[in-house]
């Protein structure tokens, strides 16, 4: 039995790299970041793997072969002891999309994401009663810190979608009883064109993201009954935001 301490000293703060990264952006972000473990899945290591440079290449990797292995999987190392850090060490390093150039790191500390999820969760009055659906990808700032970690500060449930499906969307959130859900803009414009007519027959009561123009949200609003609500300020690396409703 491997010990995972073994890379304890390697492995902070981890790093997450959007699933689209390719090439030029993919290596720098690997380099950049000093990686010394890769944890991927299948269909990175199908796809990506053989972009990467030669001491990349060499680099162990963690494979991930769906859910239900990784798990029996975790069952061959032991586990390591706890870890006391500091509220300002570092959590992680979250890469921007690198529109402007190659992706740019920015390392969030463990006290921005625990004041995220206190925000969202003061701002939207969660419960550990509450159902918080996330279809965005888990690399992304957005679910992150407004559902996990809102999720962790009052223990309610996170519902987990491989993928933002709008035909199935209410019919999802009804079959696993959300009561909300984190969203960028571009969904809720997709929703709105596939949902014309009133859709009220779900217990989602909010709704928290950025990116919608005014009429979208409303029309979202006025069809679902769902409350939108957005953060003052948000990034695909932000640090610490200040929710409000809209």
């Amino acid at each position: 039995r491997r010990s995972l301490a073994a890379f304890e000293n390697d492995l902070a703060p981890p790093s997450r790299l959007a699933l689209e990264l390719v090439g030029d952006g993919l290596r720098y972000s690997i380099a950049q970041c000093d990686a010394r473990l890769l944890v991927v899945d299948r269909d990175w290591e199908s796809s990506r793997a053989a972009q990467l440079d030669e001491a990349q290449a060499a680099l162990p990797r963690l494979l991930i072969d769906g859910d239900a292995a990784f798990v029996r999987g975790l069952a061959a190392f032991e586990a390591p002891p706890p870890v006391a850090a500091s509220s300002r060490s570092a959590c992680t390093i979250i890469y921007t999309s690198g529109t402007t150039g190659l992706p740019k790191g920015v390392v969030n500390s463990h006290n921005a994401y625990v004041a995220a999820g206190r925000a969202t969760v003061g701002a939207l009055a969660l419960t550990h009663e509450d159902r918080i659906l996330v279809f965005l990808p888990l690399f992304h700032v957005n679910p992150q810190m407004y559902a996990v970690m809102s999720a962790l500060v009052t223990g309610a449930a996170l519902i987990l979608l491989p993928r933002f499906a709008a035909s199935t969307f209410f019919d999802d959130a009804i079959r696993f009883g959300a009561t909300g859900f984190t969203f960028v803009g571009t969904v809720l414009s997709i929703l709105v064109a596939r949902h014309e007519r009133e859709r009220r027959d779900h217990r989602m009561r909010f709704c928290f993201g950025g990116g919608a123009p005014k009429p979208t949200w409303e029309a979202v609003e006025q069809r679902s009954g769902v409350a939108m609500s957005v953060p003052l300020y948000l990034s695909a690396s932000s640090a610490t935001v200040l929710p409000m409703r809209t």
